[in-house]
């Protein structure tokens, strides 16, 4: 098969079921959905057929056939792909089917079965390909068709459903027939690549700077040159950090061009980026190292500060410069000074329309001798000195939810040791922020235009909300707070207010500007500590790539 100019549909799922073919570990992470796998489907199920573009596979020499894949720590597979992975791993999820490649736990974490399409049955002249999905009208899952005999396509049709009467069903079970051979038949172009690792990775650097759907970043060709000094630097810990991110919310800040920035800067300056051989592979494993610990480590605090929800994250530029701060002087997760600078960047918008303005930030902090002179080069750098300033009233107000720093800041003051606390309206010993709780609406259907339209609260609560129709005497006689919760909140007991939501929230705005501002004025300016730092002028072996 090593030299076939073109692939069958049906051999290449088989391919990928048994684990016979596998993705080279430099590749970027599956990072489609249903939807455009199912257009994938349906073009290969038109008449006439819409062809889709063909692959390229890597036929390492023996002594060069790499032992691990781009997932797993072991491979069989003689054969890898090169480009075209995005395709083959939507071809096989869309048909049922999880690549041997794939280990359960990241097929599940990248979507994969959600992947499945099916054939909705609208007519016997009218199959389309959508994803798998309650619908009004009968459909067949994909995968049962393919791997169907056309004896047992009949019923396939009368499980789903369809062809009430029996002239409809047969014209169904005539269109399915020809349409799964169809599909089983295709030919797909394949394109061989017999050099070596390098060849491999320059023929996926060329083929991704020009793809046809999407090029690729360059910190995704400067990882690739991570992977070939440290094989499996990407498998074993920058994707397990990247997921993990995934799952605690942080997936905004924790990108891969944003990891991959964070491994670059431990590594000396002549052996980053393109020249990340240069630096062999135990220097390329510790800075990789180094990188996942002082992120994770990171996360850990901005959990703790409040932050412990996507939806209550903002300015993603400030908290990487954070993660440049964990990672390159780790006692910084054991201090304070980092929620404080926090509080400023954010109250002074230091990065608002300017996040380059971080990475000059990130330069200046990694030229400091030591983590003193780290935080004395950031507290300099933070403009206007002083005290962090207060919001106005009009910086509570934003669009359907989105009320970018401010949200944090009411995160944080809500977490504020020095603060009162703010327990959950069900469950008043789950108290903010170890419960899992996140930014809801108070009410249905209103505009959502103001902070004081939400509330923190568990997903118990947001249902008690969702389900009596917001904050009124219904939901609080469910919930059944006491007024200590209530002012933790900054909310009323709705009988006797006599107001409604909007009024209601105005009255809550003042309240929560108060709180707000209460905990920026007790942050206070960002004093330097110990003796004063001055940052040193000459370059450092972490300064500017």
């Amino acid at each position: 098969m090593f030299d076939q100019r073109f692939i069958v549909l049906a051999n290449l799922l088989k391919l990928l079921r048994d684990g016979e073919l596998d993705i080279v570990q430099f590749g970027r992470p599956f990072q489609r959905n249903a939807q455009w796998g199912a257009e994938v489907w349906a073009s290969l199920a038109r008449e006439p057929q819409r062809p889709i573009n063909g692959f390229v596979w890597w036929l390492p020499p023996p002594q060069e056939a790499p032992s691990s894949g781009r997932y797993r720590e072991f491979t069989r597979a003689k054969v890898f792909f090169v480009d075209g992975q995005q395709r083959g791993t939507a071809l096989a999820g869309g048909a049922g089917i999880r690549p041997a490649c794939y280990p359960l736990d990241v097929w599940a974490e990248l979507g994969g079965p959600g992947l499945e399409v099916g054939v909705v049955l609208e007519s016997a002249r009218r199959l389309r390909i959508q994803p798998m999905r309650a619908r009004r009208h009968p459909q067949i899952r994909l995968g049962d068709l393919l791997h169907a005999a056309p004896a047992e396509v009949p019923q396939l049709v009368a499980d789903a459903g369809a062809g009430a009467r029996t002239h409809e069903a047969s014209q169904l079970v005539a269109e399915l027939t020809d349409l799964r051979k169809r599909l089983l038949d295709t030919e797909i172009p394949v394109m061989w690549l017999r050099g070596g690792a390098l060849d491999a990775a320059e023929c996926y650097q060329v083929l991704n700077q020009a793809s046809s759907t999407r090029v690729a970043h360059a910190s995704e060709i400067e990882t690739l040159y991570l992977d070939l000094a440290h094989p499996g630097v990407r498998r074993e810990m920058l994707d397990p950090l990247w997921r993990h991110a995934q799952r605690e919310g942080f997936g905004a800040a924790v990108t891969f061009p944003v990891i991959n920035e964070l491994v670059q800067r431990l590594l000396p300056p002549a052996a980053r980026r393109r020249t990340a051989l240069k630096a062999g592979s135990a220097a390329v494993e510790a800075a990789a190292r180094r990188a996942v610990a002082g992120c994770t480590a990171m996360m850990d605090c901005l959990r703790r500060w409040g932050l412990c929800d996507a939806s209550l994250l903002a300015m993603p530029a400030a908290l990487g410069v954070l993660f440049h701060l964990g990672a390159h002087f780790p006692e910084a997760a054991r201090d304070d000074f980092p929620r404080r600078w926090l509080v400023h960047a954010l109250a002074t918008g230091r990065y608002n329309g300017a996040p380059y303005r971080a990475s000059g930030d990130v330069s200046a902090m990694l030229r400091a001798g030591d983590y003193a002179e780290a935080r004395t080069v950031l507290a300099q750098l933070m403009l206007p000195a002083g005290p962090p300033p207060p919001l106005a009233p009009a910086q509570l107000h934003g669009r359907r939810g989105g009320f970018g720093a401010v949200t944090s800041l009411y995160a944080m003051a809500a977490a504020s040791p020095s603060g009162l606390g703010v327990p959950d309206l069900t469950d008043p010993d789950a108290v903010f922020p170890e419960a899992g709780m996140a930014l809801v609406p108070l009410w249905r259907g209103r505009l959502e235009a103001s902070l004081g339209d939400f509330v923190l609260a568990t997903p118990a609560t947001a249902q008690v909300l969702a389900r009596t129709g917001g904050w009124g005497r219904e939901a609080y006689e469910q919930l059944r707070c006491g007024d200590q919760v209530l002012a933790a909140h900054c909310l009323p007991v709705p009988a006797g207010t006599g107001l409604g939501p909007a009024q209601l929230v105005k009255a809550r705005e003042q309240d929560l500007l108060h709180m707000i501002n209460g905990f920026l004025a007790r942050t206070g300016p960002l004093q330097a500590p110990g003796p004063a730092h001055t940052a040193r002028k000459t370059l450092g072996p972490t300064d500017t790539a």
